[in-house]
C-alpha cells in the first residue's frame, strides 16, 4: 500500500510540540539534577570537613604530649625517645616519628615531607590531611619539641582511618543510588507533565489554525483556572467576536448588494422600456425619466450612506470641536420643512442656548439630519415633529418625537442594526435603505454618548440621544426657524 507524507499542517505541530516537550524536559531534569549534585556534595564535604577538623585537634594534641615528655630530656637520643614514645605513644594506631634538630631520624620511619619538617623545626604546628577511596582518611600533624627556649626535635604522627572512610563511601553510594531513583522519577514526571503540557498547547494551536481557515464555530475548553485556561477563555470570546464580526459582514455584504441591486434593476427596467419602445408618448417617456432621477437619487444617497458606515468601520478620528446641538438642530429644521410641508406634517420645536458638545459638522449633521428625516418620512398626513435640546450640567439631551407610525417593542432593539427596516415594504417606498439609524448609533457612540427609542407621549416614536456637555465661551446664537 502507498504510503503518504504527513501534511505540512501535521509536521509543523509534530515539530513545535516535541521541540516543546524537549524543553520542558530537558528544563525540569537539569533543575532537579543540579539540586541532586548539590544533595550529593555538600553533605559528603561536610562529613569530610568535619572529620579533618577532629583528626586535627586529635593528632596536635597527641603530637603536643609526646613533645612535652620529650622536652624534659637534657638531649634527644634514640634510646631516650624510644623509652618516651613507648611510655606516651598510645596504642600504637598512631605512626610516630622523632628527629633531632638537625633532621635525623630518631624513631620511626623516614618523614614523608620534609616540608612539615622544616616548619615544624621552626617552631610551628603542622597539619595535613587527605582523603581517598582507596587508602581512606590519611592525617599528619609535626610539632616541635621545645627544652628551655631551644628548638630541639620534631615529633610527628601520623594516622590512617579506614573506618570513617568506609562509611563515607557508604554515604556516597546511597545518595547515589537516591540519585539515580530521583532522576528516574523526575524524567517520567517530568515527560507527563510536559506531555499534559504541550497537549493543552496543543489544542490551543489546533483552534488558532481553524480560526485562521475560517471556522469560528468550535470552543476551546481547558480545565484548571492557570494561564493557559484563561487564554482559552480569551480564545473564545476572541472567536465569538469574529464570528459575530464575520456574520455581519456577510449580511452587510448580502444586504448592500440587495440594496444597490434594486434601483440599478429599476433604472436598467425603466431605460430598456424607453429604448425598446418604437412609439413612446412623451408624457410617458418623461415620467420614466423621472423614476429613473428618483432612483439615481437613491443609489447616490445608499452610496454615501455605505461610505459613513465605512468610515465608522475604520474607527478613524474625526476633527471635533464644541459645537452648538441646538444651532444644528435649527438648520436641520429648516432644510426638512419643505419635506414636511409636502406630506404634511409640521415642526415644534425647543432648542435651549449654550447646548455645546464635542462633535464634528459631518457626525453632527449625520445625528440630527437622520433623525428629523425619519420623523418626517415615517410620520402620517397632519402629523408632528416634536424637536427639543436640552442640557444639565454633565449631559446635553436631543430629543426627536412623531406622531408617526410608530415601532413594535419587538423591533425596537433591532432598529440601529444595519439594513434592519420594521416594515420592508413601507420602508422601501420611502426610500428608505436601513442605514440610516445605524449610521446615527455610530456616530453616537463615537462622541461618548447614548441613543435611545421609545413610544411616544400618545402615538409614534420618541428617540433620545444623550450627549456629554461641553464648556464653550457664551455666544448668542441666532435660531431662527
Amino acid at each position: 500500500m502507498e504510503q503518504f507524507p504527513p501534511s505540512e499542517a501535521r509536521i509543523d505541530r509534530y515539530f513545535i510540540i516535541s521541540k516543546l516537550q524537549m524543553r520542558y524536559a530537558l528544563t525540569y531534569i537539569l533543575v532537579i539534577a543540579v539540586v541532586l549534585v548539590l544533595m550529593n556534595i555538600y553533605p559528603v564535604l561536610s562529613f569530610r570537613n568535619m572529620v579533618f577538623s577532629s583528626k586535627e585537634n586529635s593528632l596536635i594534641n597527641s603530637a603536643n604530649v609526646i613533645s612535652a615528655a620529650m622536652g624534659g630530656l637534657d638531649a634527644l637520643t634514640e634510646a631516650g625517645v624510644k623509652q618516651v614514645v613507648e611510655v606516651v605513644g598510645g596504642d600504637g594506631s598512631l605512626e610516630i616519628v622523632v628527629t633531632n634538630a638537625a633532621g635525623h631520624v630518631l624513631y620511626g620511619d623516614a618523614a614523608e615531607n620534609s616540608q612539615d619538617l622544616v616548619t615544624a623545626l621552626g617552631g610551628k604546628d603542622v597539619f595535613r590531611a587527605h582523603y581517598s577511596r582507596e587508602f581512606g582518611f590519611i592525617s599528619t600533624a609535626a610539632v616541635p619539641v621545645v627544652s628551655q627556649g631551644q628548638v630541639i626535635g620534631c615529633v610527628t604522627v601520623q594516622e590512617t582511618d579506614v573506618s570513617q572512610a568506609m562509611f563515607l563511601r557508604e554515604i556516597q553510594e546511597d545518595f547515589t543510588c537516591i540519585t539515580m531513583l530521583v532522576i528516574i522519577f523526575t524524567m517520567g514526571m517530568s515527560l507527563i507533565f510536559s506531555f499534559v503540557m504541550t497537549t493543552r498547547i496543543n489544542r490551543l494551536l489546533e483552534g488558532v489554525k481553524k480560526v485562521r481557515a475560517g471556522n469560528y464555530g468550535e470552543d476551546i475548553i481547558l480545565p484548571g483556572s492557570d494561564e493557559l485556561a484563561q487564554l482559552s477563555v480569551e480564545f473564545n470570546s476572541m472567536t465569538e467576536r469574529l464570528k459575530t464580526d464575520e456574520e455581519e459582514r456577510r449580511r452587510f455584504v448580502s444586504d448592500a448588494s440587495h440594496e444597490l441591486k434594486t434601483p440599478i434593476a429599476a433604472i436598467r427596467l425603466l431605460s430598456d422600456s424607453i429604448v425598446q419602445a418604437d412609439n413612446i408618448d412623451v408624457e410617458t417617456a418623461k415620467e420614466f425619466a423621472e423614476d429613473i432621477s428618483w432612483q439615481t437619487d437613491r443609489l447616490k444617497s445608499l452610496s454615501e450612506k455605505l461610505l459613513v458606515l465605512s468610515r465608522q468601520d475604520e474607527g478613524g478620528e474625526s476633527h471635533r470641536e464644541p459645537l452648538d446641538l441646538s444651532e444644528h438642530v435649527a438648520y436641520g429644521i429648516r432644510l426638512l420643512r419643505p419635506l414636511a410641508q409636502q406630506n404634511g406634517v409640521t415642526f415644534h420645536h425647543s432648542l435651549n442656548s449654550g447646548c455645546f458638545v464635542m462633535s464634528s459638522s459631518e457626525e453632527m449633521g449625520l445625528v440630527v439630519f437622520n433623525l428629523l428625516e425619519n420623523a418626517v418620512k415615517y410620520n402620517v398626513p397632519g402629523g408632528r415633529v416634536t424637536a427639543s435640546v436640552v442640557r444639565n450640567a454633565e449631559n446635553v439631551f436631543f430629543v426627536v418625537e412623531d406622531t408617526g407610525i410608530g415601532i413594535p417593542d419587538e423591533d425596537k432593539e433591532k432598529v440601529f442594526q444595519r439594513f434592519y427596516r420594521v416594515d420592508k415594504a413601507r420602508s422601501r417606498k420611502r426610500g428608505g435603505s436601513g442605514i440610516g439609524l445605524s449610521i446615527v448609533s455610530g456616530a453616537v457612540e463615537a462622541m461618548g454618548g447614548n441613543i435611545t427609542v421609545e413610544d411616544g407621549a400618545f402615538c409614534g416614536t420618541r428617540f433620545t440621544v444623550v450627549l456629554p456637555v461641553c464648556a464653550a465661551p457664551p455666544e448668542q446664537t441666532d435660531y431662527t426657524i
